[in-house]
């Protein structure tokens, strides 16, 4: 048996126990009932109009059902939004009509619930999804450019390496001298789209040195004042208290040269400025979409008064060639993008049409204890000689253009050259030779046995043995694990720099050719 004494009592307490707010309108919209939790909400609901007691309006909501219900019978279903002291409130209404015995609608019934939360949490979640198909793109867009670059890079080796062979056999009067000259020209300028390529990638090749990053601003800011247009006025911001950290001051040129000139080419021919600012900070500065890891990190900021740019064309920004002028190339902020992903950073920008852009990148103090893109090995610019001892030099490399032309730049030099095509190769071909070896050039990546696992082996049965990696990616596919002393060579290289290259790997300390 219940206890409620009777039915109006028991569904009276029933109504008052569920946590949907049940309000009852008459069709002129006064409230003539509610239950406890929309009275806990609304206080003063009863004989008061709905739209005064709910939204806090002065007449009836745009969207209001109540006249389409009255009008043909039928419920409906609607998102309404409240105001409340946080901001606003997000509810799921279902309105029906309530008609009397002969079937007049003489009242309005809504049963509400506050999706708020629901809300919220579906657009946290599509905003994690959106930024995880991000990464997913730009990972996958980054592997992409990797591999056309490593491919790209072998192939330079042969067409760089053999035009720079040819051009030292051809006197300067010859019609082919200037022919040769220009494809040496033009194959360079392609190994500098693969650097691009690289670097957006993230795996470029990095010589990694203590950089002041205040002094690398005003170097850049005063060689772009002169290209820049005459209406774009440079602000610098600069923290007097900004510790060095180490990084690769080239990529950060390009970064600091790429940000500005493309804040100044948004101002146009209009007035405007565009002001770098950098500053020392404790933790992230809490921003929407901005989410770099806690703890102390060096901001770089560069914000113009140009023209801005819509939510779509912010979000194809790094995206490979993409661009808002008239002509462009190269791969821009693609390439600043996996600079700073290379060197364990983030980079955040908001714009606005009419409004302007500022681009926030944020770089660690100290960088990562854990392996990453940056190459372990700090490398040395200082020029080697160009002059060779000679002896017979093991190459091992997959690609069969790059043993050829390698092997006929090498005989050039007075080598005798000794072709792998791939590690297991090298290391039977190793073994036979025994100690007349005098250098082993291997590819860092080759199918079966990586070049570090055939150098690790090679040092195990002669101690010293002068090594030289090559690579068509970039220095960090050693990861820091490459055998001490070993030299590293990027593709595509010419006559001069594997001379260099070779003479700087002989010549190292505690290095032991053969006899």
């Amino acid at each position: 048996m219940h206890s409620f004494g009777d039915a109006a009592a028991m569904m009276r307490a029933v109504m008052d126990n569920i946590q949907e707010h049940i309000n009852i309108m008459a069709p002129d919209g006064t409230v003539i009932w509610h239950n406890r939790a929309s009275a806990g909400a609304n206080s003063a609901s009863v004989g008061g109009k709905c739209w005064e007691v709910f939204e806090k309006r002065t007449e009836r909501c745009p969207h209001c059902v109540h006249p389409a219900i009255l009008a043909d019978g039928k419920p409906r279903d609607y998102e309404g939004k409240t105001p409340r002291g946080d901001g606003e409130a997000i509810w799921w209404v279902r309105a029906a009509p309530l008609r009397d015995a002969q079937g007049n609608i003489h009242a309005i019934i809504e049963a509400s619930i506050d999706i708020t939360d629901r809300k919220r949490q579906e657009r946290e979640r599509q905003e994690f999804e959106a930024n995880v198909l991000q990464t997913q793109k730009l990972e996958s867009l980054g592997v992409l450019a990797g591999g056309i670059a490593h491919d790209f890079n072998n192939l330079l080796v042969a067409i760089l390496g053999n035009a720079d062979l040819a051009l030292a056999e051809t006197p300067p009067g010859n019609p082919a001298h200037a022919c040769l000259r220009d494809i040496v020209t033009a194959s360079h300028r392609a190994a500098d789209l693969c650097h691009q390529m690289l670097a957006y990638s993230g795996r470029g090749r990095f010589v990694v040195g203590d950089v002041d990053l205040n002094a690398l601003i005003s170097e850049m800011g005063n060689l772009l004042e002169i290209t820049l247009s005459k209406q774009a006025r440079l602000i610098y911001h600069l923290d007097p208290a900004l510790p060095v950290f180490p990084a690769d001051a080239t990529q950060l040129r390009q970064i600091v040269m790429n940000l500005i000139t493309n804040a100044a080419d948004a101002i146009g021919n209009r007035l405007g400025t565009v002001t770098v600012t950098t500053r020392l900070e404790a933790a992230p500065e809490p921003c929407p979409g901005w989410t770099p890891p806690p703890g102390p990190g060096i901001l770089l900021e560069v914000a113009d008064t140009g023209c801005g740019m819509d939510e779509a064309t912010c979000a194809r920004i790094f995206e490979p060639f993409f661009t808002t002028k008239f002509i462009g190339r190269g791969l821009g902020l693609a390439a600043v993008q996996g600079i700073v992903r290379a060197h364990h950073g983030h980079i955040h920008v908001e714009s606005c049409p009419g409004a302007g852009s500022r681009f926030r990148i944020r770089l660690p103090v100290q960088p990562p204890s854990a392996p990453g893109k940056i190459a372990a090995v700090r490398v040395s610019a200082a020029a080697e000689p160009a002059s060779v001892p000679g002896g017979i030099v093991l190459l091992a490399d997959d690609d069969e253009e790059v043993r050829i032309t390698g092997r006929r730049m090498l005989e050039k030099a007075g080598f005798k050259v000794i072709l792998a095509h791939d590690g297991q190769e090298a290391l039977a071909l190793f073994s036979s030779l025994g100690p007349a070896v005098t250098l082993v050039i291997l590819d860092s990546v080759m199918p079966g046995i990586g070049g570090v696992e055939v150098a690790r082996r090679l040092r195990e049965n002669r101690p010293g043995l002068p090594v030289l990696f090559t690579s068509g990616v970039g220095e960090d596919e050693l990861q820091g694990d490459g055998p001490a002393g070993a030299v590293f060579l990027p593709k595509p290289f010419d006559m001069e720099n594997l001379l260099r290259l070779v003479t700087q790997a002989l010549c190292r300390p505690g290095s032991r050719g053969g006899p």
